[in-house]
């Protein structure tokens, strides 16, 4: 007697289909998610190095600035619209190559120029060596959200030196050869802070 072979063509039923999809389902919204974190992580570190990287450089060249300046030339100047003035003068002849950082409060930006003049109240009495220049050639940074930049007593402290107005110009008479600087960078929603000291060594 010969015994028939029966096919099983029995397929997934509905309720198995469910949990598969069920099942896949969750797999995807943890890979969905997990991509989701690496990649806000992978943005926030990327945005922190970005403004340490800003940060860095600011401070170098307004290190290197200060420290190669003259100490019997060097003025700094606080206008009363918040705007901040670092002029650094140098024992030449000539008079030439005074650099000047000009922190405009308004723009959040940091400007570097040459000019021929200490006599410095705003952007456009700068006479600079190169007057028909654009003014981005001479952006250290728009990042700068603040500026401050003070002389420093030289008593071993540390602590800042008071000015007070004078005019529409804070007093500036150079008490010490250190010059201490803070500078906080912030690049859309990420922001960073410092405070350095530096030494006028000419």
């Amino acid at each position: 007697m010969e015994e028939k072979l029966k096919l099983d063509n029995k397929g997934f039923s509905l309720i198995e289909l469910i949990i598969s999809i069920a099942i896949s389902v969750v797999i995807m919204g943890a890979a969905f998610v997990f991509v989701m974190i690496g990649t806000k992580n992978y943005n926030n570190a990327n945005k922190t190095t970005n403004v340490q990287h800003e940060m860095s450089f600011v401070n170098n060249m307004l290190g290197e600035a200060i420290k190669s300046g003259d100490n019997d030339t060097a003025i700094i100047r606080k206008l009363s619209s918040g705007d901040q003035i670092l002029y650094l003068g140098d024992k030449t002849t000539t008079g030439q190559n005074k650099k000047v950082f000009y922190y405009s409060k308004a723009d959040k930006v940091l400007y570097v120029y040459e000019s021929r003049t200490s006599s410095i109240t705003s952007l456009s009495n700068l006479d600079v060596y190169t007057p028909n220049s654009d003014k981005s050639d001479h952006v250290v940074s728009k990042y700068v959200d603040s500026f401050d930049v003070t002389w420093a007593s030289s008593d071993g402290s540390g602590e800042p030196i008071t000015s007070e107005y004078e005019s529409e110009i804070i007093a500036t008479d150079r008490r010490s050869n250190l010059v201490r600087v803070k500078v906080g960078i912030k690049l859309k929603d990420k922001a960073d802070k410092t405070e350095v000291i530096y030494e006028i060594r000419s």
